[in-house]
């Protein structure tokens, strides 16, 4: 099974992320299915959502689009990781949000997160019990991310049948000046 995601030029930019405005199609099996993804993807670039965001953060409202098919991971639970607060700005303190299932609840907004921090320097966790077990492990996939691309990364993870996935990484959004630095788009064990 495949998950057909967009990649539109304009997202995950300094000025904006688009994160859950455009269409991901989950649990794809044959090549139709596939073909139909890549068309609901595509269209979603015209959505209103897509429209009124675009207008937001004064871009222009046409997208170029490509589409990304990954290998579906059936995750246990997944979520983002900012390692660095996107709110405050402050690098002393990774944060993030799962869900249990796919993420995708997540990033569109559907699901209520579970919310959880890493202070630094040790990485010290809080939030609950559920991802304790798997936190380490997250943490250090995070710093290592962060130490090889160069700046402060929102990530994308995936945790199913006691491996940890990323799923994507890119710069935040929000911390300005962003530097910088190449982006890793790819799914991966960690």
């Amino acid at each position: 099974a495949f998950a057909v995601r967009s990649s539109a030029l304009s997202e995950d930019s300094a000025q904006a992320s688009f994160a859950g405005e455009f269409e991901t199609v989950l649990d794809v099996r044959t090549d139709q299915m596939v073909q139909e993804a890549i068309h609901t993807v595509r269209r979603s670039r015209h959505s209103d959502r897509v429209r009124a965001y675009s207008q937001a953060k004064g871009l222009e409202s046409q997208h170029e689009m490509a589409i990304v098919v990954q290998r579906l991971v059936r995750a246990d639970f997944s979520g983002v990781l900012f390692t660095a607060d996107p709110v405050s700005g402050s690098h002393m303190r990774m944060t993030g949000n799962y869900v249990f299932g796919f993420g995708e609840e997540l990033v569109s907004g559907e699901a209520e997160p579970y919310t959880f921090t890493f202070d630094r320097p040790k990485g010290t966790y809080s939030g609950p019990g559920a991802l304790k077990r798997f936190a380490r492990k997250l943490h250090k996939l995070a710093v290592r991310l962060e130490k090889e691309i160069g700046c402060p990364q929102d990530i994308e993870w995936a945790w199913a049948g006691g491996q940890l996935y990323l799923l994507q990484s890119r710069p935040i959004t929000s911390l300005f000046p962003v530097p910088e630095g190449p982006m890793i788009t790819r799914l991966m064990p960690s």
